[in-house]
């Protein structure tokens, strides 16, 4: 018999005879949370974090060379950076993102002449660049032909040509899965039916989010109020207006943008993303109830022309207006600002104060939750601001801006924690859209922004070496950001050098002078820097990767795409185990740098062994499932001394496999042991401690002026976000464990599938899943803070349940540090030094 078979009889044997012993009556603890094998899950269920999804962007004719980059809607990750088709002026690849963002933000070009567009990320990105080049801007804005119909239209009952028709007959073609309103994430409002949109409309009631989800609600159960249903209609005229059956005029209803108000400037459709997370619990984004239901409204009745409520009866169509053409209007900044909307961009709320630099005025000072947008104007003539300002958070200095207009502000410049959203200067001129391309580091740094890369909560003290002063004190979880700045009254650090200490010990240093090079994406110990700024606000140059970061671009052409996450793994396969998914728990991050036309030139994968609750001696490994060992030049930075066991070409590669496969490593005892007699390493919460372990691999497709034999390999042929890993279990090469239906890779010994646990069926393409549906690894698309050793994860985090027997769909972001998120106790935490 097969020694992991053998062992895995043994263990499974072992483990009926100790839950036989201990069983409970059935119902004994009904208030117990699910376990994994208490789990109804769909077969057809992936148990994907992620989703990959098609990109296809039209370029500007009139300058279709530049680079484009695709970001999540706060700006956080850059999921993508590239040029499009040197002939079709196209982008047509595909991409992958954390099945969480709806929405991503596309920005084109160096400067400010194309404006940043946010668009749908649902199944694809589409978005056309030539679409808006010839239409009118506000003062020549043409909206004939738009028809919009009020709630109480959608809900009539079907006669005519009334609204109720038009519902009627379109429903299937505008909604063929019913629609849904709310987040996804939380709760949401799905009508099935045209019927059932009838029945659910108009809303009626006191306004509030959802407390649960709906399928069908009547009108009369009142479940979300008069906003519930003013949204609800909003979507139904958006989306019938964008299959054609409302209006005539060439523009969607989705596209135009709210001329004045709380929204002012905001197109329909990334309302209707604001109005949708409220509605379905998610946060309203500083506004109020009363603003999105409003808006909403607004939405419905601009372009009602069956009653004397209409805006537009009489024809001024007075709360809508047409989107900016590519080129933009006339904006700049001069004499000096008047007013400032700004974004707080922190990271928990605070009171946020502004003060002019003469007299120390305070011209704004409110407490503030992030995300939320605050305005403000100065105290001289004509609301003139002075010529410096401060911004404090919680009375300790952030951030000085000069507002003379002397240094270019533009909308979307960052300072600090905060973000421009607007300003108006002389003959109240608005700001322009976009941003500076100038960045480096001059005169010194006066602002840093840092990633804590650690694997647990910390403690992180930085102070600068002059005099010892405490610039930051507080406790950062891994892979979450902090700022602060210099203790000078502009912001800027005394001395050359601050020093950041990790749990009381000095964990690393940084220059601060800017007499040596340091740019965004710079790592120093345990931190990566995600922004700074040094004299007049200049920006550090690069771009960050990672969980905060924003992905590197490259020069001359080339450009970088990131892509990082943590894949936990079960290794008693086929048998199964005890779900904490902490048998390996590796952090990946591929660094792919690729040309102007989308050829990759080579992949830094970087690997950082958290943790391994396992007492088998496993290896860890991956392919590229469509790509042939003979595009890959050479790949190196692997670890292995079992060379009797992995057959590695000269190249790097691995012998005997029809796609390109690679060994990062052969055994997580070798060389990652632990100090203490264990199970494993940092699992368990009573034994030392183990630094978490680094490989860094540099795979080469392109040298020398030249690619491999095989030839050139495109991005969409790299398909990144499907790589395929696996570990090796216990030294034995043909024993393969895989994400749920990853196919093995061509060393595996397949006659393994089907017994124990195990329900494979490899001609339907059926892999490492129980007969349950039940994986054997998970994939997530952050930084991983995994179980405790023996602890389910459905114990650990208390919507993962919820999330796999929806197949996804709920609770899409289960695993992050949301308030109700976790059970912190069953969560391995870093011990304290």
């Amino acid at each position: 018999m097969k020694k992991p078979l053998l062992i895995i009889g043994l263990l499974i044997f072992g483990t009926a005879l100790l839950f036989e012993g201990c069983r409970t009556k059935p119902g004994s603890n009904p208030e117990s949370p699910k376990t994994m094998n208490d789990l109804i899950v769909s077969a057809n269920f992936d148990w994907s974090t992620t989703k990959t999804i098609q990109v296809y962007i039209t370029l500007p004719e009139e300058r279709p060379g530049d680079m484009i980059k695709i970001f999540s809607i706060d700006g956080a990750q850059l999921f993508y950076a590239g040029y499009g088709d040197k002939i079709s002026n196209v982008i047509n690849t595909t991409i992958t993102l954390a099945s969480r963002h709806e929405m991503v933000k596309l920005m084109y070009g160096n400067d400010n002449r194309y404006k940043e567009v946010i668009v749908s990320a649902g199944d694809e990105i589409a978005y056309n660049y030539n679409d808006f080049k010839s239409e009118p801007t506000d003062d020549d804005c043409d909206l004939s032909g738009f028809s919009t119909f009020s709630q109480g239209g959608w809900g009539s009952k079907a006669h005519g040509n009334n609204p109720g028709a038009v519902r009627d007959a379109h429903w299937e073609e505008v909604f063929p899965n019913g629609l849904t309103a709310g987040d996804p994430s939380h709760y949401t409002i799905h009508l099935s039916s045209s019927e059932a949109a009838r029945d659910f409309l108009p809303g009626g009631g006191k306004s509030k989010e959802l407390s649960k989800s709906y399928t069908d609600p009547k009108s009369k159960q009142k479940i979300a109020g008069n906003w519930g249903g003013q949204i609800v209609a909003a979507i139904m005229n958006v989306e019938y207006d964008r299959k054609g059956f409302m209006g005539t005029n060439s523009l969607e209803l989705g596209q135009l943008v709210f001329k004045e108000g709380e929204f002012e400037d905001l197109s329909v459709d990334e309302f209707l993303v604001i109005a949708n997370k409220a509605l379905g619990g998610g946060g309203l984004s500083g506004y109020s109830i009363n603003d999105i239901q409003n808006a909403a409204e607004i939405i419905n009745l601009n372009f009602e022309n069956d009653d004397d409520k209409s805006p537009s009866d009489g024809g001024d169509n007075d709360y809508l207006t047409c989107p900016e053409s590519g080129s933009g209007t006339s904006c700049g900044c001069k004499k000096g600002l008047r007013t400032l909307t700004m974004t707080f961009n922190g990271n928990s709320a605070a009171l946020v104060t502004v003060k002019e630099k003469k007299g120390n005025r305070t011209i704004f000072n409110e407490n503030l939750n992030p995300g939320d947008n605050f305005n403000f104007h100065g105290t001289g003539s004509d609301n003139k601001m002075d010529k410096t300002i401060y911004f404090y958070i919680d009375g300790n200095l952030n951030i000085s801006m000069h507002t003379s207009c002397s240094v270019d502000i533009f909308k979307g410049d960052n300072y600090g924690d905060f973000i421009v959203v607007d300003g108006t200067s002389k003959d109240e001129l608005h700001l322009c859209e976009g941003s500076s391309s100038a960045c480096g580091c001059e005169k010194g740094l006066r602002y840093l922004r840092l990633r804590y890369d650690g694997s647990a909560t910390a403690h992180i003290v930085v102070k600068e070496k002059k005099k010892n002063h405490k610039v930051f004190d507080g406790d950062i979880d891994a892979d979450d950001w902090f700022s602060f700045t210099g203790s000078s009254k502009n912001g800027k650090f005394k001395g050359n050098e601050i020093r950041i200490y990790v749990d009381d010990a000095l964990n690393t240093s940084i220059h601060t002078s800017c007499s040596q090079d340091i740019e965004v994406g710079d790592t120093y110990g345990d931190f990566t820097i995600l922004a700074g700024s040094s004299n007049k606000n200049l920006p550090l140059c690069g771009t960050a990767s990672g969980g905060g970061g924003q992905g590197g671009i490259g020069g001359g052409g080339s450009t970088t795409t990131n892509l990082n996450g943590t894949l936990a793994y079960e290794d008693l396969w086929p048998g199964k185990g005890d779900y904490d998914f902490n048998d390996l728990v590796i952090n990946y991050e591929f660094a792919v740098t690729k040309d102007d036309q989308e050829r990759v030139q080579n992949i830094s994968a970087t690997f950082i062994i958290y943790a391994y609750g396992a007492s088998f001696h496993n290896g860890f490994g991956f392919e590229f499932p469509s790509i042939a060992p003979n595009k890959v030049i050479r790949a190196t930075g692997y670890d292995i001394v079992y060379t009797n066991i992995f057959d590695l070409a000269s190249n790097g590669l691995e012998n005997n496999q029809s796609n390109a496969s690679f060994i990062v490593y052969d055994d997580s005892w070798r060389i990652m042991p632990p100090i203490d007699p264990a199970i494993g390493v940092n699992t368990e919460q009573d034994k030392a401690y183990v630094t978490p372990d680094t490989l860094t691999m540099q795979i080469v497709f392109y040298e020398n002026g030249s690619f491999a034999p095989g030839g050139p390999v495109t991005y969409t042929e790299l398909d990144i976000g499907n790589f395929n890993p696996f570990i090796v279990v216990d030294k034995d090469r043909s024993v393969e464990v895989h994400l749920p239906d990853y196919s093995p890779t061509d060393l595996a010994d397949q006659s393994y599938f089907g017994t124990y646990e195990d329900n494979s069926i490899p001609a339907d393409g059926r892999y490492y899943k129980t007969s349950n549906n039940l994986p054997w690894c998970i994939k997530i698309p952050e930084v991983f803070e995994y179980p405790v050793e023996k602890q389910d994860v459905t114990g650990a985090y208390n919507h993962f349940a919820e999330w796999a027997e929806s197949d996804g769909a709920l609770y899409p972001d289960w695993y992050q540090n949301t308030s109700g998120y976790r059970n912190s106790s069953a969560i391995y935490q870093k011990p304290a030094r």
